[in-house]
């Protein structure tokens, strides 16, 4: 799966990884962020309303804001 690098900051912190499409999920916008030490940070997805959406698993982080910075970033990549 190839890999979409990004670097972006959030509340002060850099954050340094990348995006990679999820195989078998059926929709080829799915996409999963790791961080630059293979850490999980969350799922980017398309809503049944057509909006980004992303499911951080560190919510303390609040990266969810930045769901369609996500998207558009990805969408400008692909």
């Amino acid at each position: 799966m190839d890999r979409i690098p990004i670097n972006f900051e959030r509340g002060g912190k850099q954050y340094s990884g990348y995006f990679v499409q999820i195989a078998g999920s059926g929709d080829t916008s799915t996409r999963h962020l790791y961080d630059h030490r293979n850490f999980y940070l969350g799922r980017l997805r398309i809503d049944a309303n057509d909006d980004w959406v992303f499911d951080e698993s560190n919510p303390k982080d609040e990266l969810k804001y930045l769901a369609r910075f996500f998207g558009n970033y990805i969408a400008e990549r692909i």
